[in-house]
C-alpha cells in the first residue's frame, strides 16, 4: 500500500518557495544492503525544478519515473542531487523512484498547490 502524500513548508534554511514532498517507501531495500538513506524531495517554485536527493553512495542505483497525464519521463541517475525541470508538465506529476536493490519510493507534486499554473 502506497503511504500518503503530504507537504512540508518553506525549507527552514531560507529556500523562499522551496517546499518538501513526502517521498514513502513502497518497497524496503534489500537486507544485504548497508543503510540506504532514503530520498528526499523537493519543490522550487519560482524554477518549477523538482530535486531530489538520493543516498550519496548508492545513487547509481536508481531510476527516476515522473508521469503526469499526458507525458512519462525516466531520468538515469548519474549523481546524488538530481534537478528536473516540471514546469512544461500537468499540475500533478507522480514521482516514482525505483531499485532492485535500494527499494523503491513514490510521492506526488501538486504544482498547483503552490500557486503555479504550469
Amino acid at each position: 500500500m502506497i503511504g500518503a502524500i503530504s507537504y512540508a513548508q518553506n525549507e527552514p534554511n531560507g529556500n523562499i518557495g522551496r517546499h518538501g514532498i513526502d517521498i514513502s517507501g513502497m518497497k524496503a531495500p534489500k537486507p544485504h544492503m548497508a543503510e540506504v538513506t532514503e530520498p528526499q524531495a523537493y519543490y522550487t517554485v519560482s524554477t518549477a525544478t523538482l530535486s531530489i536527493e538520493l543516498d550519496p553512495v548508492y545513487y547509481s542505483q536508481y531510476t527516476i519515473i515522473l508521469q503526469s497525464d499526458y507525458a512519462s519521463l525516466d531520468y538515469i541517475v548519474t549523481s546524488p542531487v538530481v534537478n528536473i525541470p516540471v514546469g512544461s508538465l500537468d499540475s500533478v506529476v507522480d514521482i516514482y523512484i525505483e531499485s532492485d536493490d535500494c527499494g523503491c519510493y513514490y510521492g506526488t507534486l501538486n504544482q498547483s498547490a503552490y500557486g503555479n499554473t504550469y
